[in-house]
């Protein structure tokens, strides 16, 4: 199910993506526009090093925090619990686990990304008149791949991998990810970040990777609204 949902994912990506780019252009201009209509022109643009790293850094955190309250909300909100269902019924953890996530999902969470990239751009267009640009390494924003080497791409895999406590107090561990995927609901009531752990410590949803390690994946049969083997029962039946 987990490799059928990587091309059910891929052709839904198709039928948007190509919306995606011009989509938060949009915004950007549009946040723009707002800015100096409020503002005026900034007093002097940003420039050089600090810009990149300034862009950059925002850009992290308010992806990161934004993915923070969709990801509550999904299991918060019983209507949208019922599609973010799909990614906690997978009973093994495996990388091709990421994949496993409905289209209504998908749908929000590429919404969200337009939003936070479009309002952030232009932020940051207005504030150095045009010069803003992403720190990034070998095309990939370069914060992005350090996580991903500390880890980040290991949250869904059958390794056990912690980080030190104080560590995960801010970096969200695959262990910890782990944890949230647990088939006991408190388990799935915590850690909810991304990358930063910050938001989980800061609202009260952290959990620590010394809590020990979760025998079983997956959501309990009784609370399932679809068969996590079925591939017509997971796209059609939540």
């Amino acid at each position: 199910v987990d490799l059928l949902m990587l091309f059910v994912r891929g052709f839904f990506r198709v039928l948007f993506v190509a919306t995606l780019p011009w989509t938060a252009k949009y915004i950007a201009v549009k946040t723009i526009s707002l800015a100096y209509a409020v503002a005026g022109a900034p007093p002097q643009g940003l420039m050089g090093t600090g810009l990149i790293v300034g862009y950059s850094v925002c850009l992290l955190l308010a992806s990161d925090l934004s993915r923070y309250a969709l990801h509550r909300l999904m299991h918060g909100v019983p209507v949208l619990w019922r599609f973010h269902q799909v990614h906690h019924s997978a009973e093994v953890l495996t990388p091709f686990s990421l994949y496993r996530v409905h289209p209504v999902e998908q749908l929000l969470q590429m919404l969200r990304s337009i939003l936070v990239v479009g309002f952030t751009a232009g932020v940051f267009a207005y504030l150095s008149y045009g010069k803003a640009s992403v720190w990034t390494l070998y095309g990939v924003p370069g914060v992005v791949m350090i996580f991903s080497v500390l880890g980040a791409n290991l949250r869904h895999s059958q390794s056990w991998i912690p980080y030190p406590r104080w560590v995960e107090g801010f970096l969200i561990s695959p262990a910890q990810h782990q944890l949230h995927h647990a088939i006991s609901a408190d388990g799935q009531r915590s850690n909810y970040g991304s990358m930063l752990a910050i938001w989980d410590r800061m609202l009260g949803s952290l959990t620590r990777s010394d809590a020990g390690r979760p025998e079983r994946f997956g959501v309990e049969p009784a609370d399932r609204v679809h068969d996590p083997r079925s591939i017509r029962s997971v796209i059609l039946d939540p």
